[in-house]
């Protein structure tokens, strides 16, 4: 299912007259004992799992053809893919990108720095009716596409349940938006061809907007 859907995606852009693609690369899965291992060590939901037995992880960004502020020199060239936190390092003005992490980078990093601060004040959240700890919520949230520097999308698991949240002002928040399951947000980026101004497309505003 995945994995046909990607290369459908990925056919559908390269065919295109009006894109330039810049990076491609779909990884090979885990062997089936280390994915099943970190699975259960993560406790990491079936939906997750499903995707990441096809496919360990993917990677695709282009340019339309009309586009004159992205830099290729500054973007880089690469054989098949960027470093994979790459998006989120610069401004690169891509129309498309869309950049499922590894398994293991998701899951076995604690993203300190990144997504949660030692100098992070604690206090009350609001998530899905429920009161939760910020600092609490903020150690379980993982990014999952790292597609651009503005935004991210990333995972977030409560109740044994997989929910894909879309970051707003630079990751600050993600709660602006209600969550989506994986398969919707995989849905998504397949229908709108990885589009980056089309991820709020995906979700829909929370009470808070």
């Amino acid at each position: 299912m995945y994995l046909s859907e990607v290369k459908a995606l990925i056919k559908r852009v390269r065919d295109s007259e009006n894109t330039i693609i810049h990076s491609c690369k779909i990884w090979p899965p885990l062997l089936l004992a280390e994915l099943e291992t970190i699975a259960s060590v993560h406790n990491i939901p079936a939906d997750i799992i499903s995707f990441y037995k096809e496919m360990n992880g993917f990677q695709l960004s282009y340019t339309f053809s009309d586009n004159v502020d992205f830099d290729k020199k500054d973007f880089g060239t690469y054989a098949e893919d960027f470093p994979p936190m790459w998006p989120n390092e610069h401004y690169w003005h891509l129309d498309g990108c869309i950049n499922i992490l590894p398994v293991q980078l998701v899951f076995e990093s604690d993203w300190k720095d990144y997504i949660w601060f030692d100098t992070d004040e604690d206090g009350p959240i609001k998530y899905q009716g429920e009161i939760l700890s910020r600092r609490g919520f903020d150690r379980q949230v993982k990014p999952i596409d790292v597609y651009s520097k503005d935004s991210i999308a990333a995972y977030f698991c409560r109740n044994g349940k997989a929910d894909i949240l879309l970051g707003s002002d630079h990751n600050a928040s993600f709660t602006d938006y209600n969550p989506v399951r994986f398969e919707d947000y995989f849905e998504g980026i397949c229908k709108t061809n990885g589009i980056i101004d089309a991820r709020e497309s995906i979700f829909s505003p929370s009470h808070r907007l």
